[in-house]
């Protein structure tokens, strides 16, 4: 899933909070942790994502209407990041760690 493997940030819950090792503020605030060599991967994993952007939706965004605005905001920021080049470097490839 794109940065969110708990779904914590699509479906916005109010209990959750990030680890403060993060420094970051809010589950919904991405950050890139991957290693640099996986990039060498990342056009071929953003055209999977792409490819199959319809489907994900289907699968992870929740159907009452009141979370599902927010939801999609929050993928349609994953796509447009992944999908923008400098929006990409800035986010993922400048952010990854060491190999």
């Amino acid at each position: 899933m794109p940065y969110d493997f708990d779904q914590s940030g699509i479906i916005n819950t109010s209990y959750s909070n990030p680890s403060e090792s993060l420094n970051i503020r809010s589950v919904r605030q991405r950050i890139y942790r991957g290693r640099c060599r996986h990039l060498s991967g990342i056009d071929g994993a953003i055209a999977l994502f792409n490819q199959h952007r319809q489907a994900l939706e289907a699968a992870l965004l929740p159907q009452e209407i009141k979370k599902r605005k927010s939801a999609v905001r929050y993928v349609d920021d994953f796509y447009q990041i992944i999908n923008d080049p400098k929006k990409r470097q800035n986010s993922i490839d400048d952010r990854c760690r060491g190999s």
